[in-house]
């Protein structure tokens, strides 16, 4: 207590220590009375409410857009606690005895990146999918259940532990009880978080060493650089939550008196900017968009977009589908080819060559950074792609790894054919 006084000699001014905290005022009490040894500062706290309302608006529209329902609640949930929780900062600034605004503060201001981890959980289900279930140690929806369970619990103890402290507080009880519980509750998260990031780097390991899904649609989401922009977007977010948590470990276990917990800059950086890094970084590079479900982004972004042919044919297949039912396809396609050229595109996913013998090394080749529907290839033998039924990306690395037996081989086979 001596440091903190010699700290913040000025909050121990005045201290009228017959007024009871509910009755005190900044003109009767000193602010060593109140909850913290500081008035939370006004212009900090409003940029931190504002920032995270303002986040749910896009969040909102996105959601929407892409119909992520649960990634989305997720986050505006976790966006709608924080903002509460900086406005009843703001309030504490006014009137810093404020039994209701502490309350307020302490319990959303906790709880809130409980809901943005959840989001974040689901996440990895969905790139599980989009690399292969068969790439990941546990199923999609063991690993969602799992950690969505583990985070629900961490919500009950840090809610019921600052419940429990506030009270004990308010009353003039020793309130380490419940200040103990919402470390066991942040503990939980950090671990949860800790275990979640092994495992996402384990996932990504024997994606590396394994044959992932040949699904077109997947390599497609898997080949496009908003993916990988957001799967780091997603890494940099749980790092975040992950010093925050540390942090708001650190800070309960020194205790209300502690010195982390009477020092805002600290809790500015290291809880407010966390958060708000991760929420930022969750809104720019949306799972929505990240997974291409958007239909504008496959007909302006998609692998086919550099194709030529009507914007109709690039938005949806209905344009293709109706010419088929029509029965006009074959007076169509000589149409758009005459206007476009020898490749056009008649569907989202579909091209029409008509370059004679020039387009084969087009259709079949490898190389063309245009991925083939499987539909055309053998079934891989238990899901492991041979060398005449690999995607343009297994067959680049198969032919680099034969590369170098390829003389041997040769030399055999020239020697078998002399015989």
């Amino acid at each position: 207590m001596s440091e903190l006084m010699k700290e913040y000699p000025a909050s121990y001014v005045g201290c009228n220590l017959d007024i009871p905290k509910s009755n005190c005022t900044l003109d009767t009490c000193c602010l060593a009375q109140s909850y913290f040894l500081y008035r939370p500062t006004y212009p900090g706290n409003l940029f931190f409410a504002a920032f995270f309302a303002i986040l749910i608006i896009p969040q909102i529209w996105l959601c929407v857009k892409y119909r992520t329902w649960g990634f989305g609640i997720g986050m505006l949930l976790s966006l709608l606690l924080e903002a509460v929780g900086y406005l009843a900062r703001i309030g504490l600034h006014a009137d810093p005895f404020s039994n209701g605004s502490f309350l307020m503060y302490l319990i959303a201001l906790t709880i809130a990146p409980v809901f943005i981890t959840a989001a974040i959980y689901l996440c990895l289900s969905r790139i599980i999918v989009v690399y292969g279930e068969h790439l990941s140690p546990f199923r999609p929806r063991t690993i969602a259940i799992a950690f969505m369970s583990s985070d629900f619990l961490s919500l009950i103890l840090q809610a019921v532990g600052g419940a429990w402290a506030e009270s004990k507080t308010q009353s003039g009880e020793d309130n380490q009880g419940g200040v103990n519980i919402m470390i066991a509750g942040l503990l939980l998260q950090a671990i949860s978080l800790a275990i979640f990031v092994g495992i996402w780097a384990w996932f990504q390991l024997r994606v590396l060493r394994g044959v992932p899904t040949h699904d077109p649609a997947k390599v497609y989401t898997r080949q496009r650089a908003f993916f990988y922009a957001f799967n780091a977007g997603l890494l940099v977010a749980t790092a975040g939550i992950v010093v925050r948590s540390i942090y708001r470990v650190a800070e309960l276990w020194g205790g209300f008196s502690g010195k982390l917990w009477n020092d805002e800059v600290d809790f500015m950086i290291l809880d407010g900017a966390m958060i708000g890094l991760a929420a930022l970084l969750l809104t720019v590079l949306h799972p929505g968009a990240a997974f291409g479900d958007s239909v504008l982004q496959y007909a302006y972004f998609g692998p086919l977009s550099k194709f030529p042919g009507p914007k109709s044919r690039g938005l949806s297949n209905l344009p293709y589908i109706w010419t088929i039912l029509r029965g006009t396809e074959g007076t169509e396609l000589p149409q758009l080819h005459e206007k476009y050229g020898p490749v056009v595109r008649i569907a989202p996913d579909h091209l029409s060559f008509n370059g004679g013998a020039s387009a084969w090394k087009d259709i079949y080749g490898f190389k063309k950074n245009v991925c083939k529907d499987p539909f055309f290839y053998s079934k891989p033998f238990n899901g492991v792609a041979s060398i005449v039924t690999a995607d343009n990306e297994n067959h680049a690395r198969q032919r680099k790894n034969s590369r170098g037996r390829s003389a041997i081989a040769g030399g055999h086979v020239s020697g078998w054919v002399e015989d």
